[in-house]
Formats: structure tokens, C-alpha cells, sequence
């Protein structure tokens, strides 16, 4: 760890008061440390972990991917619907069918 780093880190430990609340530190600091340190974290993550990062970006980073799916489904045509069509078409060529066979015999 560089020496900016634990100066940082010792500092912050020492600025934390009994609340939990930090003071007298840069928080931008803070959060780049945070940052760097979490970054690192994944960066060096087992080979599973960098899966789950691969299919997150697949998915688009969509933390409602659940809900996307769900709602993109809702749009797509009902069952009955669909057996309604399938129905007439069948219907649709008995008849042409029958049709044919009385005009050929």
C-alpha cells in the first residue's frame, strides 16, 4: 500500500468519532481510496466473479432485469390468441381443400 494510502487510511481512523461520523477529512480523498481499493478488489477477483461481471454487462448493467424480461413478455401475444389465428388458418384450409377436391372430381 502506498505511503498515501495508509496515511490516509490512519487518518481516517482517527477522525472517526463515537457516532460513527468521520470529520476533518477530504471526503473526495475518501471516496477515491474507496474507489481505487474496491476497483482493485474485483480486478483481482477469481475467475467466477469476473463471469458474474461478463453476464452483468451482457445484460446491460439493468439491476430490473427481472422486471425488463417480465414486462417485454406482457407485450408478446396471448396463448389464446394465438389459437384463435392457428384455428382460422386451419379452418381457412379444410375449406380450400374441400374446395379442390370438388373442383377435381
Amino acid at each position: 500500500m502506498s505511503d498515501s494510502k495508509s496515511g490516509l487510511l490512519a487518518k481516517l481512523a482517527n477522525s472517526v468519532n463515537p457516532q460513527g461520523e468521520i470529520s476533518g477529512v477530504d471526503s473526495a480523498a475518501v471516496q477515491s481510496l474507496v474507489d481505487v481499493s474496491v476497483n482493485s478488489l474485483i480486478n483481482s477477483a477469481p475467475e467466477t466473479l469476473n463471469t458474474l461481471d461478463e453476464l452483468a454487462a451482457a445484460l446491460n448493467d439493468d439491476a430490473n432485469f427481472a422486471t425488463t424480461v417480465a414486462n417485454s413478455l406482457a407485450t408478446k401475444a396471448s396463448t389464446s390468441y394465438v389459437d384463435s389465428a392457428v384455428g382460422s388458418i386451419r379452418d381457412f384450409l379444410v375449406a380450400m381443400v374441400i374446395l379442390l377436391v370438388y373442383h377435381l372430381f
